[in-house]
């Protein structure tokens, strides 16, 4: 998930704060409205190459304890924010970051690989917009940041033009409400653990990974599956090696919350580590994968040592149609796909 040159960069700052979750259920959904609008007309409208998102969660409280609620958000966000994405473009890179109350000062923000790179790009453009109820403690520091790096800001829209292009397009969700109304509080974790193939990592896998730098205090243990387990994969031609992978895991931690630890390794069994180390206390898994939790924890006390709590992530859509979910088989019958229109072409071309 490497940035490369970001010569015109749209970042939001979301500022949340513990008025929004009182009651879960009343969030300000408009918010979220307003930042994914602002995420299309800057892609449109600016041509950026880079988008990021800044969730900054300034109540220590809230990033405690709502962890299920800001992961639904943030779901919501990859699954709206893409959608746009890839409907404007498919080189745009997005991702939401994730900065906790106690990591807001400039020299945290340095710890972003974004960040670092915009200190080395002197030419980057960024246009800049805040959003929610941020403290001028946390908008200072980002002013601040980015003023070292000399880069130009620009902005496209007031919060004005927002709230009445809301309220003239009617863009709430009917399923918004519904999944807010499962928003509840989870345990934090010192050491949390997860798998997976992830393979041309979309957003189901951001979201996984989101969640477990939500949840984790300390270290994310990661385990991605090795060659020899994946040999009845379907389109398995279109698989990217083991290193890439393992590689973009760990981009994409740095990226999320590099407060946290990640440790990527590589997988050669169905429960990996989370069967054997004392030290794990929590599985992150899917709707899709949970099932696994039963073999790895009975195993575990089979050793004496105690089971795992489970924090299941919900499963996104494809962005086709809602009866099917985003996976890296779906992405890579698309690539294949491609690649035989792109053929069939040059055929006909050489025909005539």
């Amino acid at each position: 998930m490497s940035d490369g040159n970001n010569n015109n960069a749209g970042v939001c700052v979301w500022c949340v704060d513990d008025v929004h979750y009182t009651d879960y259920r009343n969030i300000d959904t408009e918010v979220l409205e307003k930042l994914v609008h602002w995420c299309g007309d800057c892609v449109r409208d600016s041509q950026v190459n880079v988008l990021r998102i800044f969730l900054v969660v300034e109540s220590v409280e809230v990033f405690e304890s709502y962890t299920k609620q800001l992961e639904l958000m943030v779901g919501e966000l990859y699954d709206d924010v893409d959608a746009i994405v890839k409907e404007i473009s498919g080189k745009v890179q997005f991702d939401t970051l994730i900065i906790p109350a106690y990591c807001t000062a400039v020299k945290d923000l340095e710890a972003y690989p974004f960040m670092q790179s915009l200190q080395q790009n002197k030419d980057a453009t960024i246009t800049l917009e805040f959003f929610g109820d941020g403290s001028d403690t946390v908008r200072k520091s980002f002013e601040v940041f980015f003023e070292s790096c000399n880069v130009r800001f620009t902005n496209i829209h007031t919060d004005e033009v927002f709230l009445e292009r809301v309220a003239s397009e009617e863009v709430k969700r009917a399923t918004r409400t519904e999944k807010s109304s499962l928003g509840q509080t989870c345990v934090r974790h010192d050491q949390v653990c997860l798998g997976g193939t992830f393979d041309h990592l979309h957003r189901g896998h951001k979201l996984l990974l989101t969640a477990a730098c939500l949840i984790a205090r300390n270290t994310i243990h990661v385990g991605v599956t090795c060659e020899d387990m994946l040999k009845n994969k379907k389109h398995l031609e279109a698989m990217q090696s083991l290193d890439i992978r393992k590689k973009v895991v760990e981009d994409a931690l740095a990226n999320l919350c590099p407060n946290v630890k990640a440790n990527v390794f590589t997988l050669t069994d169905a429960m990996g580590t989370a069967a054997t180390e004392g030290h794990l206390t929590c599985l992150i898994a899917s709707m899709e994968t949970q099932g696994a939790i039963s073999a790895i924890n009975s195993t575990r006390m089979d050793r004496g040592l105690l089971p795992l709590d489970l924090h299941v992530v919900p499963l996104l859509p494809s962005g086709i149609d809602n009866s099917s979910k985003i996976s890296s088989t779906f992405i890579r019958e698309c690539l294949l796909k491609g690649k035989e229109d792109i053929s069939s072409k040059e055929e006909d071309k050489h025909a005539h």
